[in-house]
């Protein structure tokens, strides 16, 4: 039996397409092997990139620099003595009501409106400017509110004398 295997075998026909079969298996295993690379290769760039992504664009929280716990405000987690926090709140409610912050909030909403809506142009792009700038806004708009809203836990001392 193993002499008609042999003989088989060394015919140059057979010997030829055993060959010719060996080179087309290589190739397709060659071929499944890049593909697999270029796969995990893709996979791991798209991962690394949307990391990177999102370290570069996380949003910040406005309660990791200010927020309000109770009658007492916490900037950068460390709350504010009473004097100091007065004096936030009327700086907000006087800012609130000035000039100054009409223009500075007015004029970027009036950006943002002309970027997503009438502006040519990339429409994504445009789009994602003007969420930007009424993103800063809003967090502007959230900051002031949180210091508006803490009570004052202990009287402020008065400015007038008495004689």
């Amino acid at each position: 039996m193993n002499q008609l295997k042999d003989w088989i075998l060394g015919l140059p026909f057979v010997a030829d397409w055993i060959k010719e079969e060996r080179v087309n298996a290589f190739r397709l295993a060659q071929k499944d092997v890049l593909e697999t690379m270029d796969d995990d290769l893709e996979r791991r760039a798209q991962e690394l990139a949307n990391q990177k992504l999102a370290t570069l664009l996380s949003i910040v929280d406005e309660k990791a620099v200010i927020s309000a716990k109770g009658r007492s405000l916490l900037l950068g987690g460390e709350e504010v003595d009473p004097l100091r926090l007065a004096n936030l709140k009327a700086e907000a409610e006087f800012f609130m009501a000035s000039d100054l912050w009409k223009v500075m909030n007015e004029t970027p909403k009036r950006l943002a409106e002309q970027a997503m809506f009438v502006d040519d142009g990339k429409l994504e792009n445009n789009l994602l400017k003007g969420r930007a700038i009424l993103f800063v806004l809003a967090t502007q708009k959230k900051i002031i509110d949180t210091l508006k809203s803490v009570a004052i836990s202990t009287p402020v001392p008065s400015t007038s004398s008495s004689l």
